[in-house]
């Protein structure tokens, strides 16, 4: 690749379709919201709405910005890189990069840009990141937004300016490893995690019965609360098919944990193992013999599963 150069993003066929989807999911929940509030004429149901409604026109603000108005770019110059993106621009001096890496969310590949000034600063979202299981680079690059571009090439040029302007020349530019804490138990974590999980399921549960108004957006919240448990206590970035299977039934029990929860404190129903069993029968069947009027439930329920088994981290070897 030539130095100096400006790439423009440029999402693919596949992502194009995704975030048009993932918009046109926003809105049926917005007007979802907006019907539920001409019922219970709750505030929460509009501010539910608003945001729903306000994440729908970023999406498209975003789709339309890298695909009509060329706003997002990246700049490649002998001194440095810029990454424009839709609200500011950030510029950093290849001196000043001390690490170069590649990681995974969801499947997507970031490209994380680790300068020596940020590598010093704790802030929240480090913390927060961390727990997740997720790297805290002082940029990151979504490379599905950069889809008219070779990765590789792309990459050999950043580590190629780097080391051309670091003091001594290092031999790869990657994340350190971090050591696997063997000694961790797998079976204590999944408990951890399930404990996590039935906590935050009655705390929902329990703003159910208190709010009169079921907000969907907190089980689906606290699945990430279950995640940083489970990455706190269990830090193997890459996880197998059945724990990953795991993790997203354990991120969907709050929902029914949650629903119980709610129906023996609105009922007054005595806590005791034979009137659980009997009460999450009663309301299987009823939702079973309803699903159109509890289908925001069921969607809930599977964004909670979906979130347990995409969630991961994995570096990928440059």
């Amino acid at each position: 690749m030539n130095i100096p150069t400006k790439i423009y993003a440029s999402y693919n066929k596949k992502t194009k379709i995704i975030m048009t989807i993932m918009s046109l999911i926003f809105i049926l929940l917005a007007f979802f919201s907006v019907s539920e509030y001409s019922n219970d004429s709750s505030i929460v149901w509009i501010i539910v709405g608003t945001v729903l409604m306000l994440s729908s026109l970023f999406i498209i603000i975003v789709l339309f910005s890298v695909s009509k108005l060329g706003k997002i770019s990246i700049e490649l110059d002998e001194q440095s890189i810029t990454i424009n993106s839709l609200l500011n621009s950030k510029r950093f001096n290849w001196c000043d990069i001390k690490e170069v890496f590649v990681y995974q969310v969801n499947n997507n590949n970031f490209i994380g840009l680790q300068t020596y000034e940020d590598e010093k600063k704790k802030t929240f979202g480090k913390s927060l990141n961390t727990s997740l299981g997720y790297p805290s680079p002082s940029c990151a690059i979504v490379t599905s937004m950069y889809s008219n571009i070779d990765l590789q090439d792309f990459l050999e040029t950043i580590e190629k300016m780097v080391n051309s302007k670091q003091p001594t020349v290092q031999e790869s530019i990657v994340l350190p490893d971090h050591e696997i804490e063997e000694s961790k138990s797998l079976i204590k974590t999944y408990i951890l995690a399930l404990l996590t999980a039935i906590i935050c399921g009655i705390v929902y549960g329990i703003s159910i019965a208190l709010l009169e108004v079921n907000i969907l957006l907190v089980p689906i919240l606290s699945s990430y609360v279950v995640i940083a448990v489970f990455n706190k206590h269990n830090p193997v970035i890459e996880h197998q098919f059945i724990t990953k299977l795991l993790i997203g039934f354990i991120c969907f029990v709050q929902v029914p944990v949650g629903m119980i929860t709610s129906l023996m404190i609105v009922l007054k129903v005595p806590i005791s193992i034979e009137n659980i069993i009997n009460l999450t029968q009663e309301y299987s069947s009823y939702l079973i013999s309803d699903l159109g009027a509890n289908i925001g439930i069921f969607i809930a329920a599977i964004f909670c599963f979906v979130i347990g088994v995409k969630v991961k981290i994995r570096k990928i070897n440059q």
